[in-house]
C-alpha cells in the first residue's frame, strides 16, 4: 500500500455516507483516514440507480431523491474518476477468479492496480476479498 492516503470508494460506501444506514459510521471512520479518493465512472450509474430504486419502492420522495442525486454528483466530482474501459479486462478476470459481479470486480481491480485500499460497505464483497486473501481492505 502507498503512503499517499488514497483509497478507492465503491458505490455501497458512497451510498452509505449519503443515505445513512447501519454502516455509515464505519464508512465515515474509514474515509477519515484518507485525503483523496478514486472511483469508476460506473459509480454514477450505480449511485443514481440506487436512488431511483428507493423512489420506485416509495422509500424516498422524488424531491429527496433529487437532493441525493445532486449531493452524489458533487461528491463524485471531487474524486479521480477512472473510465471502465481502463480496467474492463482486469475486472472481468477478477470477477471470474473471485466469483463476484464485474461491477464489484472493477473496484477490486482498481484498488489492486493502484495498490491502495478499497472502502466498501458490501459485506459479501468484504468476505470475498478476505476469502481470496487480498490485502486491499
Amino acid at each position: 500500500m502507498t503512503d499517499n492516503k488514497e483509497a478507492v470508494l465503491d458505490t455501497s460506501a458512497i451510498m452509505s455516507l449519503l443515505l445513512k444506514d447501519s454502516t455509515t459510521e464505519i464508512i465515515e471512520n474509514r474515509i477519515s483516514k484518507f485525503d483523496y479518493f478514486h472511483v469508476i465512472d460506473l459509480t454514477y450509474y450505480e449511485s443514481f440507480n440506487t436512488v431511483w430504486r428507493r423512489i420506485q419502492r416509495n422509500d424516498m420522495s422524488v424531491d429527496d431523491g433529487e437532493i441525493i442525486i445532486d449531493k452524489t454528483y458533487s461528491f463524485l466530482n471531487l474524486m479521480k474518476i477512472h473510465n471502465f474501459n481502463e480496467i474492463v479486462k482486469g475486472a472481468f478476470s477478477v470477477s471470474k477468479k473471485m466469483g463476484i459481479t464485474v461491477y464489484d470486480a472493477a473496484y477490486v481491480f482498481l484498488a489492486i492496480t493502484l495498490s491502495i485500499p478499497l472502502i466498501t460497505s458490501d459485506k459479501k464483497l468484504i468476505n470475498k476479498i478476505k476469502e481470496n486473501r487480498l490485502n486491499i481492505l
